[in-house]
């Protein structure tokens, strides 16, 4: 089986073909393999390459987590509304722009 998404750009194809997940073999069956395939536009292809990257990215500082965490349970943690609301603006800004 083959599915084609094409907005009308250059296509990325891969072989999905094997057995699904979580199926197994048993009692002497066999799995029939076929080659199905998915046909991916440019961009589709540019999201899972930069979704592989995320993924192996960590992204989150634990230390400063934990500094947090350790802070607001102690009661010390101090809210800055001003670098607060200036960050939100140049996230704003920067989704603007």
């Amino acid at each position: 089986m083959a599915m084609e998404i094409k907005p009308g750009l250059p296509d990325i194809t891969r072989d999905i073909s094997g057995p699904s997940k979580g199926v197994s073999q048993t009692d002497g069956a066999s799995l029939k393999k076929e080659g199905d395939s998915v046909t991916l536009t440019r961009e589709a292809g540019s999201l899972l390459s930069t979704e592989g990257s995320l993924a192996s990215s960590k992204g989150i500082d634990e230390v400063r987590v934990s500094e947090i965490r350790q802070s607001l349970d102690d009661g010390t943690f101090q809210a800055e509304p001003e670098k607060i609301a200036t960050k939100l603006i140049e996230q704003e800004l920067d989704l603007l722009l």
